[in-house]
């Protein structure tokens, strides 16, 4: 027994060895070796296993080694120890509740600074959650410990801005200026745009005041500057002084720019805005006019628009997946093709930073839907077709000119795209962009029109939208769906009514196709979209609208997509609107 024990020992000092050399393999295999020794597990061998798990990826062996650890932790120590060791396989595995829950039981057993950097995490988490007093609360114990002081104060000053608490906003920003020398100029404009962002005009003007005083050399004051001359409505001085400050490189411009977008779409004259660019030539404004020309409609002005600099990555993946957008719509195939053969190795990135995300994936879905191109997709010559309108966000594309038979008519049709368009965003009471292009697309179509609409996908989306909305509003599924559903139909009905079509067309939700991970809530993604799917059935019968139940086309018997109509994790394939009026629902 003594040998054996002995045998075990040199196993669990091997395995230890081999993991602080980075050697995983071999720690996991002296482990294993340990582990069918049949000594009984202990607490520290348990530890280096779920360690050697963890640095191999094997995350749901993990959680089970994890299982057994917890009984046998003694202490507080070892059960802080253990729960933090939870977060770390379900952050790799994308449980953000399960994260939340086990840093919750972490700082229960340790309440103290050495157990601060699980504070700071739980605090990254309410924030992005959007849980704003929790975040609030266990952020205040933070700002008491000095290495957690200035990422601590950032995150509240996020939280307040989020809840429009223009008190709160200004405290946090002045307990960031005054610890300055943790302060760099990036750090300064985010102060600054959040007091911005609830109004706290005064004090954002003191800041960059002070900045300028110092001599900064920084460009991103002087934007700053034209920015609080704009928010004071004096929309010349805010011009000159920005026309003459700025330089044509200079990315903190983008800032300006948004700041005169938002100015002109307040006092709803956006055209006023794009029709800047004669005087603002630089790339900056080109990219943010690009963007709007896409989700306006005024695609020829979206692909004709031209670069001048050697630009960034940014710049010119934004301006390029735009283009694609508009070149697809304009049914330009070979200009699609250039571009997508332009951007090869960027489309190939299984890794990018956040802000290219979303080009990445639009060209990824236009080049799908190119290998699905083919004659049946382009428009009928038949004069006697009547014109489809398809009005949505990126699952209106796959329509585009595509001749479809609908309730024993034959229709070409045509796409009015918005980009991320949700149903919360026309549902909502406040003014919004979204609502803006909506309105400027529906009313730009002549009366005694078919419509096709193609919203609320987005909205059925993992932790965000329908889902973060019930969580953060304490409310039921059942309740959020149900209004925010009844309450975008009830705006469509009315804003309709200008130009009474002929037939209204909406389309359901697909059945989801996204992995099954095991951190997925799949009964609760499950019951969003079906939900989603009966409530907009049933709002477009009693408005006497047809609904395309795309929903019962893709669903298998579980409730998720049997993958036949899938061209992604989320768009349609072409091919199912081939025989759409199959799934058409008039009664």
């Amino acid at each position: 027994m003594r040998a054996k024990n002995l045998s075990a020992e040199i196993l669990l000092n091997s395995a230890e060895q081999a993991f602080n050399d980075g050697d995983y393999k071999r720690a996991f295999s002296c482990i294993n070796k340990y582990n069918r020794s049949k000594i009984e597990p202990n607490y520290q061998s348990l530890l280096l296993e779920i360690k050697i798990l963890n640095a191999l990826g094997k995350y749901n062996k993990s959680l089970i080694a994890l299982s057994s650890a917890i009984k046998l932790a003694v202490d507080n120590k070892d059960k802080r120890d253990i729960h933090n060791l939870f977060v770390d396989a379900y952050n790799y595995l994308y449980n953000i509740e399960k994260m939340i829950d086990h840093l919750e039981q972490s700082i229960t057993y340790d309440s103290d600074i050495s157990n601060a950097a699980a504070r700071f995490r739980l605090l990254n988490l309410y924030v992005g959650q959007e849980r704003l007093t929790q975040a609030k609360k266990i952020g205040n114990r933070l700002l008491s410990w000095q290495d957690y002081y200035s990422k601590t104060a950032f995150l509240l000053l996020k939280v307040s801005k989020f809840k429009k608490d223009k008190n709160s906003v200004i405290k946090y920003a002045k307990l960031l200026i005054s610890h300055a020398s943790f302060i760099c100029d990036e750090d300064n404009l985010e102060i600054f745009n959040n007091l911005i962002s609830v109004d706290a005009l005064s004090e954002a003007a003191l800041l960059v005041e002070e900045r300028l005083n110092a001599h900064s050399s920084y460009k991103g004051y002087k934007n700053a500057k034209a920015i609080i001359y704009l928010k004071q409505g004096k929309i010349k001085e805010a011009i000159a002084f920005f026309s003459n400050e700025k330089g044509n490189d200079d990315v903190s411009a983008v800032y300006f720019y948004q700041a005169l977008k938002q100015y002109y779409f307040n006092i709803k004259q956006l055209n006023t805005f794009l029709n800047l660019q004669e005087k603002f030539t630089d790339d900056y404004f080109t990219m943010e006019c690009i963007e709007e020309y896409v989700s306006f409609g005024k695609l020829d002005l979206a692909v004709s628009a031209q670069l001048n600099l050697q630009h960034t990555d940014f710049l010119k993946c934004t301006v390029d997946y735009n283009k694609l957008i508009a070149y697809w719509i304009l049914g330009d195939i070979t200009k699609c093709r250039l571009i997508l053969n332009d951007n090869v190795e960027f489309i190939k990135k299984t890794t990018i930073e956040k802000s290219l995300q979303v080009p990445q994936v639009f060209m990824r879905y236009i080049k799908a839907l190119i290998g699905q191109h083919k004659k049946s997709l382009l428009p009928s010559t038949d004069d006697n077709t009547d014109k489809l309108y398809v009005i949505g966000e990126s699952h209106s594309l796959v329509l585009n000119n595509k001749t479809i038979s609908l309730d024993n008519c034959h229709y070409k049709t045509e796409v009015k795209f918005i980009k991320g368009i949700k149903m919360h965003h026309l549902s909502d009471g406040a003014n919004n962009k979204y609502k803006y292009y909506f309105q400027k697309h529906v009313k730009g179509i002549e009366k005694n029109a078919n419509l096709f609409f193609i919203v609320g996908e987005i909205d059925c989306r993992i932790e965000d939208g329908i889902s973060k909305a019930a969580r953060n509003l304490n409310s039921s599924i059942e309740n959020i769906v149900k209004n925010t559903v009844s309450t975008y139909i009830a705006y469509l009905k009315g804003l309709l009514l200008t130009i009474c079509p002929k037939q209204v067309f909406i389309q359901g939700v697909p059945a989801p196709f996204i992995p099954k991970n095991t951190w997925l809530d799949i009964p609760r993604h499950i019951q969003i979209i079906k939900q989603v799917n009966e409530e907009l059935r049933q709002e477009s019968l009693k408005n006497k609208w047809f609904f395309i139940d795309v929903y019962c086309a893709t669903v298998d018997i579980n409730g998720w997509s049997h993958g036949k109509w899938h061209l992604d994790y989320f768009h349609l394939k072409p091919s199912i609107y081939d025989n759409i009026s199959k799934w058409l629902i008039h009664k």
